[in-house]
């Protein structure tokens, strides 16, 4: 029976310590710019630059109206890229 006693003590100041710690937390939303992450003046950039380091080119023919072979063709890449 003690046990029994230890362990819901146990488990109840578990739970208010938990729940004590989850009151500190911040909330954090979503912001839609990066402006509203960067401190002002803390960030300087001198080169703009996209470096992509995957690169997946599809093509496909493009089809006409008299149903003739076109050699134009539509191309369309996806990567990465830094910023």
């Amino acid at each position: 029976m003690s046990l029994a006693v230890a362990l819901l003590i146990g488990v109840l100041a578990g739970q208010l310590t938990g729940k004590s710690l989850q009151g500190q937390l911040k909330t954090v939303r979503k912001q839609h710019q990066a402006k509203n992450y960067v401190k002002s003046g803390s960030m300087n950039l001198t080169e703009q630059e996209d470096v992509f380091l995957y690169s997946d080119v599809q093509r496909t023919e493009k089809a006409t109206d008299d149903d003739t072979r076109s050699s134009a063709g539509s191309s369309r890449s996806t990567g990465g890229g830094s910023f």
